[in-house]
């Protein structure tokens, strides 16, 4: 008689386990996961833009083109991407940046030499002030919260009611 109690008990609890993993699975949309592979990081930024990297210290911005930009640092502001690339180990005063503004809505796409040419662009596009975080410390922040800030409200709701269960 106790078997039989602790066997229901047993299936009764694997079978709600079940049933909470599969409603997660279709409530939740893959493309703002942290990893889109076992050893792949991924960023979520505006989909279906989103910042990848497989296991080096290179970041890539995949915005659809045939091979994407490497980049050290990114933000959103007002639904536009902006994103900097350098080699971190020279000099801030002597080493080369390349600046890019990403329009999704408008699937365009702009590289600067030249930080006043950038600007320009920026606020084309919102008077924000704009400064980029450099991609580690966003993916640590995904980490940590969950989500980011330019995420849309319905997904950080659905993060919030997860962290309950």
């Amino acid at each position: 008689m106790t078997y039989l109690k602790l066997g229901s008990t047993f299936l009764v609890i694997t079978l709600l386990l079940y049933v909470v993993y599969f409603l997660y699975k279709l409530d939740n949309d893959e493309y703002y996961r942290p990893w889109f592979t076992f050893n792949c990081k991924q960023i979520p930024l505006i989909k279906p833009y989103r910042a990848g990297n497989c296991g080096g210290s290179e970041w890539i911005l995949d915005y659809g083109g045939e091979f994407g930009d490497k980049i050290v640092s990114i933000n959103i502001i007002d639904s536009i991407i902006i994103a900097e690339k350098y080699d971190k180990s020279i000099p801030k005063n002597l080493r080369d940046t390349t600046w890019f503004v990403y329009i999704p809505r408008k699937y365009l796409r702009y590289e600067f030499k030249n930080k006043a040419s950038f600007d320009q662009v920026v606020v084309q596009y919102t008077k924000k002030t704009y400064k980029t975080k450099p991609t580690e410390e966003v993916f640590s922040e995904f980490i940590d919260i969950g989500y980011l800030e330019w995420f849309p409200k319905d997904i950080k709701r659905k993060f919030h009611i997860w962290r309950i269960i």
